[in-house]
């Protein structure tokens, strides 16, 4: 068995992975989950898919608690900043359980492969509200 470093200042971060379903990206997706990292990732590859079609990729944001609509509105502004969308982008995340199911149905009902959500609040119980919120 192949040890690895431990990093605690890790834990609680946030990480987004570019090409992590397969080979050396799926590694880091799996390491940093093992440090304690929330991790999103995207993969897109020519022989994935549908029937040879592109992938499709979902990832709607969220917060969910009582600090969440604050917790889209700032991650969100300062990501974006004022570019003229970010208004819509801050109402379109899921604030609570109902528009989290609402996004899956929607996002099963348009055939999509991949539905990966973005947490907007760095806290580790992000994860299990979200998990609460998909029962």
């Amino acid at each position: 068995m192949t040890e690895f470093a431990t990093y605690p200042s890790l834990r609680g971060q946030v990480a987004f992975v570019s090409g992590g379903a397969t080979g050396l990206g799926a590694e880091f997706v799996a390491q940093l989950a093992a440090q304690g990292v929330q991790v999103g990732f995207v993969d897109i590859q020519d022989d994935a898919g549908r029937d040879g079609a592109p992938r499709i990729v979902v990832q709607p944001y969220y917060a969910l608690g009582d600090a969440a609509e604050q917790a889209v509105d700032h991650t969100l502004r300062d990501y974006y900043g004022d570019d003229g969308y970010t208004d819509e982008i801050v109402a379109r995340a899921a604030t609570d359980a109902g528009t989290v199911r609402e996004n899956v149905e929607a996002f099963t009902e348009a055939g999509c492969d991949e539905l990966i959500f973005f947490p907007c609040d760095p806290d580790p119980e992000q994860v299990d509200l979200l998990a609460d919120a998909l029962r």
